[in-house]
């Protein structure tokens, strides 16, 4: 009887804890569901995933040198820097393990470790016990206005790592050459997974700013561990080179063609895809508001500036570049839950807090991701990539290359080529792909003069002496190069194979 008494009474309280929490699992059943659905819509997935596999196969040769396409090795300029080679490595690895579901649970897992663990954890140190739904709901609301972006693509390796600096101070641990060491190997991590490291550095020079000017007891800690974790992003196949690459790959003339690079507008702004950035931006500036009159103004902020000014220029940011939306969500979110920290605001003390609400929320969390991903992978066919309304793989045209490729150069579409390489590997050979930081300026305007058809576009396929082209249908240059003697020999999915006669 006393058994049985135990366990009922475990069983009243897991059904306590997971009661209020029950519409986020099924809204993290829901976000299972499109990511397997839009996770691996991207075509950027497939040529990391098909780079990633190449450098497990030749380390060596894959990060010191193109391998994919036959412009570069003739008409490349300048180092050539996998900035991201360890990400690769790792989409290659779990496609190899588990399959795209493997790669697209990976997705999931990493979203909601950065909105919603790790923020939870943030509140959870604390003595106020209504932050810990309030984080949740926020964090949900903060994916919802990221999941517009939410690929398998390195940038949710750089959302863990500022989730975890916005959620850990590694100033205020006691051991301060524990924190020196793992602010050391978390930027060799980060470095060699994606160029959005450099966010990181930033944060941590602002928390370095903010020390000299507010905090003098924690300037030193906080210079040394700006200093080891810069020292740590040396450690990288390149060396320095890696960050004199940096400059190429955020201002490259091509990034104003870019779509995700474009600025945005009030339009876009109440579209469905941005609508939810606009309201936690909205959110979040009252948030602040409202604790500023309520608190102590000048001590709440002092303590959190850093935060506040660094979630502000990533907002600003996004205005800018639309990509950027995905990175201030995450910092409004917890400027948001920094702001509500204050003291008038508190709730009573609760004592100690139960790591059962916290195993409950991630076991709960991880079940519905996988089942919801599960449910709709074995619902519609799961592939890398997947099709969406802008973008039908060619899989047959591929297979068609891969059975009895024609000779001579290639003119592609990019993201043709992104798919190529995934499906062909090294025998995939290029004339471009959506690596527009690596391609010169002048070969990417002339690959959009002859696409378009524009005045010059027959001078080009003569000065780059294409045998072949694999294109969409939609291309002007898909008509104007018959009257150049090519000769179609595959239409379908929207894609066409012409070849010179």
């Amino acid at each position: 009887m006393v058994a049985r008494s135990s366990i009922n009474s475990l069983l009243l309280r897991v059904f306590l804890k997971l009661l209020p929490v029950t519409p986020l699992f099924i809204q993290v059943l829901y976000w299972g569901w499109l990511l397997s659905l839009f996770a691996l819509a991207d075509p950027d997935s497939s040529f990391l995933t098909g780079s990633g596999r190449q450098i497990i196969l030749e380390p060596l040769q894959a990060l010191y040198r193109d391998q994919f396409s036959w412009t570069l090795s003739i008409y490349g300029s300048g180092p050539f820097v996998k900035y991201q080679w360890l990400s690769e490595v790792i989409f290659a690895s779990v496609h190899a393990w588990g399959g795209p579901l493997l790669q697209v649970i990976l997705v999931g897992v990493l979203a909601l470790l950065a909105f919603l663990f790790l923020p939870f954890q943030y509140v959870c140190e604390s003595n106020r016990t209504y932050l810990k739904l309030v984080s949740l709901f926020i964090g949900a609301l903060a994916l919802n206005g990221s999941f517009f972006h939410i690929y398998l693509r390195p940038e949710l390796f750089t959302l863990v790592l500022l989730s975890f600096l916005f959620s850990f101070d590694l100033a205020s641990l006691k051991r301060q050459r524990l924190a020196y060491l793992l602010a050391f190997l978390l930027f060799v991590l980060s470095a060699n997974l994606h160029a959005g490291f450099v966010l990181g550095l930033l944060y941590l020079l602002l928390l370095t700013l903010h020390a000299l000017f507010f905090e003098r007891q924690k300037l030193k800690t906080r210079a040394v561990l700006l200093l080891c974790s810069t020292l740590g992003c040396l450690v990288n196949p390149y060396g320095f080179s890696l960050f004199a690459y940096l400059p190429k790959l955020f201002f490259a003339k091509v990034n104003q063609y870019i779509v995700e690079l474009l600025p945005l507008t009030m339009r876009d702004l109440f579209t469905s895809e941005y609508l939810p950035f606009f309201w936690l931006t909205v959110l979040t500036a009252l948030i602040i508001v409202v604790s500023l009159f309520l608190s102590q103004p000048r001590q709440r902020l002092w303590q959190n500036l850093p935060l506040l000014i660094f979630a502000s220029a990533l907002t600003f940011g996004a205005f800018l570049h639309r990509r950027m939306v995905v990175f201030a969500c995450l910092a409004l979110l917890y400027a948001a839950l920094a702001a509500l920290n204050s003291p008038i605001l508190n709730s009573p003390y609760s004592g100690r807090q139960s790591k059962l609400e916290r195993v409950l929320l991630l076991a709960g969390c991880l079940f519905c991701l996988v089942f919801g991903a599960s449910f709709s992978a074995a619902t519609f066919k799961l592939v890398l990539p997947m099709a969406t309304i802008g973008f039908q793989p060619p899989f047959q045209a591929l297979e068609l290359i891969a059975k009895e490729r024609p000779a001579g150069n290639l003119l592609n579409d990019p993201q043709y080529g992104d798919v190529m390489i995934e499906k062909l590997g090294t025998k995939a050979q290029v004339f471009i792909d959506t690596r527009f930081d690596a391609y010169p300026y002048g070969l990417i305007r002339d690959f959009h003069t002859m696409a378009a058809g524009k005045e010059g576009w027959a001078s080009l396929i003569d000065k780059y002496k294409i045998d072949w082209v694999f294109l969409n249908e939609d291309y002007p240059l898909v008509k104007l190069i018959k009257t150049r003697g090519f000769i179609e020999i595959y239409h379908g999915q929207g894609a066409c194979i012409l070849v010179r006669k």
